[in-house]
């Protein structure tokens, strides 16, 4: 599942200017997540990075919480999309 989404540092980037936001989902490299772990075991890696929306913030001045939601619901539908595409493989 998606966890926690950090807003504010989020929320002083969208307020600065105008942006061009690219979602992007990960999924499979849960079990890695320290450095560490990741570099231990590369050829046993199973994850996949996958584009899932382009979104543009224009309005640096209004609230961005709406947008963030926006965004993690994007986040949410596409490795949902992303699961059930890989059990259909399976």
């Amino acid at each position: 599942a998606i966890g926690s989404f950090r807003k504010r540092g989020l929320t002083k980037v969208l307020k600065a200017r105008p942006w061009t936001v690219y979602v992007f989902v990960v999924d499979g490299y849960w079990q890695n997540t320290h450095v560490r772990d990741f570099l231990a075991d590369l050829s046993g890696l199973d994850g996949r990075v996958e584009h899932a929306a382009t979104l543009r913030w224009d309005d640096p001045k209004a609230d961005p919480a709406e947008f963030m939601d926006q965004i993690r619901n994007v986040m949410i539908e596409q490795l949902a999309d992303m699961r059930s595409r890989s059990s259909a493989e399976a």
